[in-house]
């Protein structure tokens, strides 16, 4: 059997109820209570289903301190009912959320995912969601594998939890962080040991400026305390201004390259040293060298305008018997050069006299002709140009310039 208790609308002169009256008829409904304990009990329903069914609400009152209600869908606080329990359905799955100043602030939804002021129509596969800012003081995770763990400080630890669906969202450590691109922005210094911080696309190091094509890009100085090592084919430095190339460094197969860029008509190259150019190369080729220069361990270079390659200046004594009648000729004599000085056949002249021995006859009417160079040597006939003889050792400087 099952008893009901419906509520019916009195005037107000009748609801003052002697207090005698009033503790009788508790007594007897804990009485019928009590004996009918095998029964349902209804208030505002005939056919209740559990041993006290309220059809309505139940008001809440601590002495007129904390006035709320309790329900069949939440349970509330105070006269507005800005605060509360509250598990309803809720766009096809029923939640169960917090309210307070008639705010959402906490859901948990049906997959377990535990929301923090996240609007009452979005559900995320996540565990734990949090829209606004969140201080932790200590967050453990524990699990068996030590992998793949975000350490923030010593007492904070997270494992696979940490992550960012929306490509609008970016994670963000510190204040005044700019309004930059990214995932995850940091302010105050990011340290990392004991492994390799690797990036799978690009990576842009200081300023917000926008990426380049380049794995690493760079924006203001560097400083650098190790070695830097490039393995490319052909790897190059690329020194740029305005974005427009302007000087390079590059290993070309086994060759070093560097100067200006083809597009930088009016570039030089320049060689400093001590706060001044020492070495300036023009965009024609022209060189400019400051200072005393040495070339082939100093013997120097001579220009060659009948060919490119480079001319030679070389050098030697012969010595000579000029014993002749007068208006005499010698025989045919020759003159060697050092193997390999030259690979095309020189020109030769006969220079000053630079020893004698004798003294008959003119000595400065005796003449030395050079004749039938080749890359080896030449030869050479004595004339004496006085009608007197003359008999004399003579040594002439033999001076070639050739290939």
């Amino acid at each position: 059997m099952s008893m009901l208790l419906k509520s019916n609308r009195i005037s107000s002169k009748d609801r003052i109820v002697n207090k005698r009256t009033a503790m009788f008829l508790i007594g007897m409904l804990c009485f019928a209570i009590e004996h009918t304990s095998a029964q349902n009990v209804g208030i505002g329903i005939e056919t209740p289903s559990k041993r006290l069914t309220v059809n309505g609400s139940i008001l809440l009152d601590a002495t007129n301190k904390n006035i709320g209600t309790l329900d069949s869908a939440a349970l509330l606080f105070g006269t507005g009912g800005e605060m509360g329990i509250v598990g309803r359905q809720n766009g096809g799955w029923n939640d169960l959320m917090f309210f307070t100043g008639a705010q959402q602030r906490l859901r948990i939804g049906t997959n377990g995912s535990v929301m923090v002021n996240v609007p009452s129509n979005i559900l995320y596969p996540d565990q734990f969601v949090v829209n606004g800012k969140s201080s932790l003081d200590i967050l453990n995770v524990n699990t068996s594998a030590e992998i793949n763990k975000l350490k923030i400080d010593s007492s904070i630890e997270m494992e696979n939890l940490f992550r960012v669906n929306n490509v609008s969202y970016t994670v963000k450590i510190g204040e005044n962080l700019p309004n930059a691109v990214g995932k995850l922005q940091v302010n105050g210094g990011l340290t990392l040991g004991n492994g390799d911080a690797r990036f799978l696309e690009r990576v842009a190091i200081g300023g917000i400026g926008t990426f380049v094509d380049h794995a690493l890009s760079v924006h203001g100085d560097s400083y650098l305390t190790g070695n830097v090592n490039m393995n490319a084919v052909n790897p190059i430095i690329q020194l740029k201004q305005n974005y427009e190339n302007k000087g390079f460094l590059q290993l070309s197969d086994d060759n070093i390259r560097i100067g200006t860029n083809s597009g930088n008509t009016s570039g030089n190259f320049v060689i400093r040293n001590n706060g001044a150019d020492r070495v300036t190369v023009d965009a024609s080729g022209n060189m400019d060298v400051q200072g005393a220069l040495t070339v082939n361990n100093g013997k120097a270079v001579l220009y060659n305008s009948g060919g490119a390659a480079q001319l030679k200046y070389y050098t030697q004594t012969a010595t000579f018997s000029a014993n002749l009648p007068g208006h005499g000729m010698s025989g045919e004599l020759s003159i060697s050069f050092a193997p390999g000085t030259f690979t095309v056949k020189p020109k030769v002249f006969a220079g000053d006299i630079v020893a004698t021995g004798g003294t008959v006859g003119e000595l400065f009417r005796v003449q030395l002709v050079l004749y039938g160079a080749t890359t080896t040597g030449c030869k050479a006939r004595l004339i004496n140009t006085s009608p007197n003889p003359v008999n004399y050792s003579i040594t002439w400087n033999i001076i070639c310039i050739g290939e």
